[in-house]
């Protein structure tokens, strides 16, 4: 993996992580309907986000945090607990932030088809 890491998506991608800081969300921020707050136990091994089982934040809590907003072509890449484990952010009109368990892997277009990378981290 280190070696994939160094050679593809050094070039190929950008890596945002989130937000790790005081606001980050605890069991009272999350609220029944929101933003979604993704973290390890939503990446499913088909490689998709289960959206059933999501926990969300306000959009007030979300403008507090720093970093970590997903979008739609993105990677979920595991990198504390289950190192590894990843989903591709399919759905059209997915946004959201994530869990400080996971940093966010994002194309760059011109070098790289989003889809693509995807499942050449899948692969290695």
């Amino acid at each position: 993996m280190a070696d994939f890491v160094e050679t593809v998506l050094a070039d190929a991608a950008t890596f945002l992580n989130g937000d790790r800081g005081e606001n980050y969300p605890s069991g009272d921020a999350f609220v029944s309907m929101g933003v979604p707050f993704v973290n390890a136990g939503h990446l499913l091994p088909s490689g998709r986000v289960d959206w059933a089982s999501m926990d969300y934040i306000s959009a007030e809590r979300l403008s507090l945090l720093r970093g970590g907003r997903f979008q739609v072509n993105d990677i979920l890449f595991c990198i504390r607990g289950s190192l590894g484990k990843m989903a591709f952010v399919s759905e059209p009109t997915a946004t959201g932030t994530i869990a400080s368990s996971l940093v966010i892997i994002r194309a760059r277009r011109e070098l790289c088809e989003p889809r693509y990378l995807y499942y050449h981290a899948r692969s290695v």
